[in-house]
């Protein structure tokens, strides 16, 4: 599969040899991105704001980062909840609930089995995901969920 480097966005920011002219096309440039996919550009800004953040930690670079969000770009956008309303999915109403999970039984794959899990533990899914056998006591029938930091 090939790379158009035109769609990557990290280059944008070492483009223009003009700080501000720089600064005003990312602005714009997030604003865009926070309009059509506020989640997504919420994420890419966060860890655009940590890889600056490293670099200035290693004395790579000088000064705040201009992904960061407060005191910056929180003065330059609206917020994500005033972009866009957020669209949950729907629940699944409760007498179906049996129903369901026999359907899910049904299927091959350990997708359904860490979904089943998730729904009969009521953890949440990184926790589902990132789950180990050296956690679980099945003569006990227990999971002991480990701190992670």
């Amino acid at each position: 599969m090939a790379c158009d480097p035109g769609d990557l966005r990290l280059p944008a920011f070492w483009r223009s040899p003009n700080r501000e002219d720089r600064h005003r096309r990312n602005s714009d440039r997030a604003a865009t991105d926070l309009d059509q996919k506020p989640e997504t550009a919420s994420r890419v800004c966060g860890r655009v704001e940590a890889v600056l953040d490293y670099a200035k930690t290693r004395e790579w670079r000088s000064g705040e980062s201009p992904a960061r969000w407060r005191g910056h770009l929180d003065d330059l956008l609206p917020a994500r909840a005033k972009v866009r309303q957020v669209e949950h999915h729907a629940a699944l109403p409760w007498q179906q609930i049996s129903t369901f999970m026999t359907d899910l039984r049904q299927q091959k794959g350990i997708a359904a089995h860490a979904l089943e899990f998730t729904i009969l533990t009521a953890a949440r899914t990184g926790e589902v995901l990132g789950a180990r056998w050296g956690e679980v006591d099945i003569q006990a029938a227990l999971w002991t969920v480990p701190a992670r930091g």
